[in-house]
């Protein structure tokens, strides 16, 4: 129904341009700036357009007007190896990420943290002595040991190493609490849950003296997935009227649940921080319908007679692929 196209990238500027390059303030401070990253997965320039001609996504708006807004083309067809990418600034051959399972010895693995090969920018950050928080990013479980805290894009399952320190586990689900009572929360479904409560969690750390922040949206790539017809029905020929009058604002729905959050994060954030809003790809309809199937192939060329396994790895000698 849709493929991926285009990159979201803005920019507001506190006096810097981007990761990496020195940030300007008055000689009398001592304190570093904060830089917030901001993840919407998903994020579509078609549907930001739109809803700024309507006087809508007032947050975002702003970020643009008082930064840099534009438009990059996408690298790679799968989200946790873009996010990845990001946060690590190197390529998915050096990363070892690349597609949502890892080849292993023991087949293959959902990607996680123990999986990627080199160290994220949290990593980084937290050899260097700076405070760092991580609020949902693609493959961040199982938690690591930093210099700040870790949630986990798999905190709202109860799994050990969800956040790190374990000593946070307390406050996030007082966060989690709170997010699920919200009237005003984005769907009464779990991504848009884990959306709300990363940003809460980020609304309130952004306060408490970190160098860096990154929160990340997942909602707006599931909902466009799921609704994307709804959103541009002249592109998809049959669509039930009364599927379309229920349904057709879903897209710009999230989209405003998300640039509220945003409002939030920023506005409590320290004046001269530096924010990146970034996305991994876009969405347009494509020609036709695709559809993809996914099974497990090691279990294939196992069952075909091509693979052959030792204990829980692989008996490469007798392996025939």
């Amino acid at each position: 129904m849709t493929t991926k196209a285009g990159l979201l990238s803005l920019f507001l500027f506190g006096a810097a341009l981007a990761l990496g390059l020195a940030v300007e303030r008055p000689a009398s401070s001592s304190a570093r700036p904060l830089l917030l990253v901001i993840g919407i997965d998903g994020g579509e320039w078609k549907v930001i357009h739109r809803l700024w001609g309507e006087g809508r996504l007032p947050h975002l708006k702003a970020l643009a007007d008082r930064g840099v807004a534009g438009t990059l083309r996408t690298a790679y067809n799968s989200s946790p190896v873009i996010w990845t990418t990001i946060a690590t600034g190197v390529t998915p051959p050096v990363h070892g990420i690349t597609d949502f399972v890892v080849p292993t010895p023991k087949g293959d693995v959902p990607i996680s943290s123990e999986v990627r090969k080199v160290p994220a920018l949290w990593n980084m950050l937290s050899r260097a002595g700076r405070r760092v928080a991580v609020l949902g990013w693609w493959g961040s479980w199982p938690a690591e040991d930093v210099n700040g805290v870790v949630v986990t894009d798999r905190a709202l399952l109860n799994l050990e190493d969800r956040v790190s320190p374990p000593g946070y586990l307390p406050d996030f689900l007082r966060d989690l609490k709170a997010a699920a009572a919200d009237p005003g929360r984005f769907l009464d479904e779990e991504p848009e849950l884990r959306d709300l409560v990363m940003a809460r969690s980020a609304a309130k750390l952004v306060r408490e003296g970190f160098d860096l922040v990154l929160t990340y949206f997942r909602s707006p790539d599931i909902v466009s997935h799921n609704h994307w017809k709804h959103f541009e029905p002249e592109r998809f020929p049959g669509v039930d009227p009364g599927e379309l009058a229920a349904h057709r604002d879903q897209v710009p729905r999230i989209y405003e649940a998300v640039d509220r959050e945003i409002g939030r994060i920023v506005g409590g954030a320290p004046s001269g921080t530096n924010v990146l809003v970034i996305s991994d790809h876009g969405f347009h309809a494509a020609p036709r319908e695709e559809i993809k199937v996914f099974f497990d192939m090691d279990s294939l060329l196992e069952r075909l007679g091509y693979l052959v396994r030792r204990g829980e790895g692989v008996d490469f000698a007798r392996t025939r692929v």
